[in-house]
């Protein structure tokens, strides 16, 4: 590839592609002529009132069809020749380690997969919210410290979560869900 094709870093952010991007990666991309761009490539669709990084899922005759691999559904507005858009090439972690990304039938290929594990999270996400209420062996986080507007939890030593300022509980490690609870005694 070119240095003329190729374009400035931005950053991802958001939750879209989780599985493909970390929140604060550079992505390098290149730009590419619209006829070239094919299923599974992912792309940073400039033009859109906030730029955002989705794969390309179908191509149709009115534009293109993009989805994000964490999306429950594709995106509304389609991908058209008149509108701003490059492709993903590389993304570079906050350590600089640089790592290609895959585009066409590879990244069709972890489109898929990564659809099958969103499925997984949130079969076991809904399993765990039924099972919770009856997890009679959680230990009750007793000690709290508050710190400005959150209160932390502890057993004895062991940090087990926060509480924060709108009520929301976080808990320090997910296995830590498993064996302590968080309520106000």
């Amino acid at each position: 590839m070119d240095n003329k094709n190729r374009s400035s870093e931005p950053l991802y952010i958001g939750n879209s592609m989780y599985g493909v991007f970390v929140t604060g990666e550079k992505l390098e991309t290149e730009r590419v002529p619209f006829e070239n761009l094919r299923v599974g490539d992912v792309t940073v669709i400039l033009s859109a009132e906030r730029p955002y990084v989705h794969r390309i899922v179908e191509i149709r005759q009115d534009g293109i069809v993009t989805m994000g691999d964490n999306n429950p559904v594709p995106d509304k507005i389609l991908l058209t020749p008149d509108m701003k858009f490059e492709r993903v090439c590389a993304a570079i972690s906050l350590g600089g380690k640089r790592r290609t990304v895959a585009n066409g039938k590879a990244g069709m290929r972890l489109f898929r997969i990564n659809r099958f594990k969103r499925k997984i999270r949130t079969v076991s996400s809904r399993l765990w919210q039924v099972a919770e209420r009856f997890a009679f062996w959680r230990i009750h986080a007793a000690g709290t410290v508050v710190f400005g507007s959150e209160t932390h939890y502890y057993c004895g030593k062991i940090i087990v979560g926060r509480k924060s300022a709108d009520g929301k509980i976080y808990y320090h490690r997910k296995w830590k869900k498993l064996l302590f609870k968080i309520s106000e005694r």
